[in-house]
């Protein structure tokens, strides 16, 4: 079971240190997800996040910058992804970047080419979106893929269990870790070690 972090959509004071915490205690993967398209921020906040941890952070806007910094992971919204010629997702590939999407159709995931691994969601009800909710069954089970798939979504540590169970690859989380009354840092080092000593 692996995990990804996903960023709240609004910049925020400390934002850089704690993400350079994350990374310390263990994070492998940090999807920078900023909804205000602002290059002058966004640069901001690179510039205050340890280079060293460059290669774990893929980006969801401001994909132009990517070369200016080093970042080989982008992120496509669905209607990004299908606006995206085959050829084009070719050369990113051959230029060395990790490309990554999200898919609301189980039934696209098995034709996605090129693509490393998807969010699918909302698999449980959303913590940070009121309204967005879950459509799938309770005893839900995610058919063989050959694309990994994270589960994204009211994902919370005592549902790390269920998702193993329902054959997701990892889980991205974002509501729990920012909407909650622990501080981020703390329930990050929480799912960590749920994950490192349960659900390896």
């Amino acid at each position: 079971m692996e995990l990804i972090v996903v960023t709240p959509p609004a910049y925020f004071e400390e934002e850089a240190a704690l993400i350079n915490q994350f990374f310390a205690e263990g994070l492998q993967l940090l999807h920078l997800r900023k909804e205000m398209n602002d290059p002058g921020q966004f640069r901001v906040l690179m510039d205050g996040i340890d280079p060293g941890y460059y290669p774990r952070i893929a980006i969801h806007q401001h994909h132009e910058l990517a070369m200016e910094f080093g970042l080989k992971r982008l992120h496509y919204k669905e209607a990004e992804r299908r606006a995206l010629l085959h050829k084009n997702i070719a050369r990113l590939r051959d230029d060395g970047f990790y490309l990554s999407s999200s898919v609301h159709d189980l039934e696209e995931i098995s034709s996605l080419e090129g693509f490393n691994y998807v969010f699918y969601g909302p698999v449980f009800n959303s913590i940070s979106k009121a309204g967005y909710e879950t459509v799938l069954p309770g005893d839900f089970i995610l058919p063989a893929h050959k694309v990994k798939v994270f589960a994204i979504g009211g994902v919370e540590e005592g549902k790390l269990a269920q998702l193993k169970q329902m054959n997701f690859d990892g889980a991205a989380v974002l509501g729990s870790l920012w909407h909650q009354a622990a501080s981020p840092l703390t329930a990050l080092k929480s799912l960590l070690k749920s994950i490192k000593n349960d659900y390896r």
